[in-house]
């Protein structure tokens, strides 16, 4: 390995050094496995109850519509309030619902609408923290430490996404642990969660200058500031097209599973690996490099290089081929996205990062709608051509933006990167 990598590798690292980060992070993964358990045990018992896939659907969706409403004032929240109070409490909350609903399962009391219910206020727990929890990144390891810290938290989240819905699967197969068992132990890892919440400092509070600003103009605030800024609203839409139109493909893996590759739920289950594995390490090796003046490049290349993968698992009609494929699938989409929100941090004054990275956080919402009439033209004309026709839309994409957005081209938004970090940062930014 040569002293360049092994340079990039440390780098990756790095932010965990910082105690404060470490227990966030640590934590994050406890939250993470307790929120992808409760999604995995909330569906089987959804569809346990009812046999109905329109009932699965409405309680799955549940957890997804705050993401969408409610993504700007949890962004306001988080600017205005005391991050630390916004991750205990929410964790709290989070380790009381977990026990609420494996009681009712084990009491045999549990209904539908408990499920259902139990989803949206999950959504918007997780509304509410995740704003926090980035925007408290620069505070605890400092901008030089902060692509680090979001590889980190990306990948970590990409690897508990693997892991988590096959301890979900394992556990609810036990007979004596069942779906009740699955919500215990997601409660416990909230308890963990919620205890190394407690560790952080409490110096992790609001942002003095615009606590005493009423919370409405602070949303609007955080609008204006968006909008006023060329490159913030560039960055939104280079990760937007993406996620739109590429990350829908983990919904459609059944029907490549069952329809294209013929074969059975084990190949579907290694195929949710591959994704979630190559994920991790997109994420954990791109981020730190996104303090690269060559970083507006990487990004826009891992965009095209996401487009030309999906092409080619669309198409594969090889278990092997399409399980190497579909991991670099993970890693291209997974690079392009972290890349894109360590930008975002990076060129975001602090006082703005939960506003902004909430705004972000829609994009995703926007993704599970635009999932639906996707699914629709999956219906009508095949997996292969409806996934490759969306690949290619992002690699035109990408490759428009690269002749057309002079700013990215030219790496301008390295310099403004370093003018944000020093507080000389316009509120205007030309092409």
């Amino acid at each position: 390995m040569s002293h360049q990598s092994i340079r990039v590798a440390g780098r990756m690292f790095e932010s965990l050094r910082v105690p404060a980060f470490r227990d966030l992070w640590i934590g994050m993964l406890a939250s993470y496995i307790g929120m992808y358990m409760g999604m995995v045990s909330r569906g089987y018992l959804a569809y346990e109850i009812t046999g109905s896939a329109t009932v699965l659907g409405i309680v799955t969706v549940a957890s997804g519509i705050p993401m969408l409403l409610l993504s700007p004032v949890g962004g306001v929240l988080a600017d205005m309030m005391n991050r630390r109070l916004i991750l205990i409490h929410s964790q709290i909350f989070m380790v009381v619902s977990s026990f609420f609903i494996a009681a009712l399962i084990h009491l045999d009391l549990i209904a539908i609408w408990h499920l259902a219910f139990f989803g949206l206020l999950q959504g918007i727990l997780f509304t509410i923290n995740m704003p926090a929890r980035s925007s408290a990144l620069p505070h605890l390891v400092g901008r030089p430490l902060l692509a680090s810290a979001i590889g980190l938290t990306n990948s970590g989240r990409n690897l508990m996404s693997v892991i988590a819905p096959a301890i979900a699967g394992a556990v609810i197969a036990i007979p004596w642990l069942g779906t009740a068992g699955a919500f215990d132990i997601s409660a416990f890892t909230y308890v963990c969660a919620t205890f190394l919440m407690l560790r952080l400092p409490k110096s992790l509070a609001e942002s003095r200058e615009h606590a005493q600003v009423a919370f409405g103009q602070q949303m609007i605030d955080g609008f204006n500031y968006i909008l006023t800024r060329r490159s913030l609203l560039v960055l939104l839409l280079l990760g937007l097209i993406p996620i739109l139109f590429g990350m829908p493909l983990q919904s459609f893996l059944p029907v490549f599973q069952a329809d294209v590759l013929h074969v059975g739920a084990v190949e579907l289950g290694l195929l949710y690996s591959a994704i979630g594995i190559g994920g991790t390490l997109g994420s954990l090796i791109i981020a730190p490099l996104a303090e690269s003046k060559h970083s507006h490049i990487m990004q826009l290349g891992t965009g095209v290089f996401f487009g030309f993968t999906l092409i080619a698992f669309a198409y594969s009609t090889s278990f092997t081929l399409s399980l190497i494929f579909i991991g670099l699938v993970g890693f291209a989409g997974n690079a392009c996205t972290g890349l894109n929100s360590a930008l975002l941090m990076l060129r975001t004054e602090e006082a703005y990062y939960g506003r902004v990275m909430s705004i972000y956080m829609m994009n995703w919402s926007l993704m599970t709608l635009f999932t639906l009439p996707l699914g629709m033209l999956v219906d009508n004309w095949g997996a292969p051509l409806i996934t490759s026709a969306a690949a290619m839309g992002i690699v035109v994409f990408m490759g428009a933006a690269f002749v057309f957005f002079r700013d990215i081209r030219e790496g301008q938004h390295h310099r403004e990167e370093l003018s944000v970090e020093t507080g000389t940062a316009t509120a205007e930014e030309g092409v």
